[in-house]
């Protein structure tokens, strides 16, 4: 998968299935209650856009002109819309599910036209800003291998990190390879695409 888009994806999925529980569960006076589909869907679906928001190339992917002038949160929308006219779905669902793809970055310096304004929506957004900025901060401690425990401010998230011992150590005996979410490539290149987010 290119960029680490799938892996970011049912990541964010993940995270909505165990916000959507544990949520539901802690708020039953709510009404109407959280719609715990609702929310997982939008994990699913909240990077849609991206689809046509980035066109893959021999060396990666880059934005389309589309991609540029519109985005992927309105493409998305798009996307979902074309669906729901040939699968119709109920009008409040879909306006919900508009809302939590539109809404997803939550700030408009980051593209988002809206706030999240429903529960399901501040779910999705902070499932998916927690991955993003895991992913940045991984790549940007196992990608800087300068010696002591903090990385420079040079990465994406424009801070000092504080790398510790663990992430120092020798490598496992064996030979083996580090688990795939500290790979720096990977890293760098899921890194790479989340920082346009």
């Amino acid at each position: 998968y290119a960029g680490g888009f799938l892996e970011h994806v049912l990541s964010v999925a993940n995270t909505c299935i165990y916000f959507a529980e544990k949520y539901a569960d802690m708020c039953p006076a709510l009404d109407p209650p959280l719609d715990k589909d609702l929310v997982i869907a939008g994990g699913v679906l909240h990077d849609i856009g991206k689809v046509r928001e980035l066109s893959l190339t021999a060396t990666g992917a880059e934005y389309s002109v589309s991609g540029v002038l519109i985005g992927h949160m309105l493409q998305g929308r798009d996307i979902l819309r074309e669906a729901a006219a040939k699968h119709p779905i109920d009008d409040d669902k879909l306006l919900r599910l508009e809302h939590i793809i539109i809404s997803h970055q939550r700030l408009p310096e980051w593209g988002a036209p809206k706030p999240p304004m429903t529960p399901e929506a501040l779910l999705v957004h902070y499932a998916d800003d927690c991955d993003a900025k895991l992913q940045m901060m991984m790549a940007a401690i196992v990608s800087e291998q300068g010696a002591g425990p903090l990385t420079s401010s040079r990465n994406p998230l424009r801070q000092r990190l504080y790398r510790g011992p663990l992430l120092v150590a020798e490598p496992a005996s064996g030979g083996e390879d580090a688990p795939a979410h500290l790979d720096p490539q990977r890293a760098t290149d899921h890194s790479q695409q989340l920082t346009d987010h």
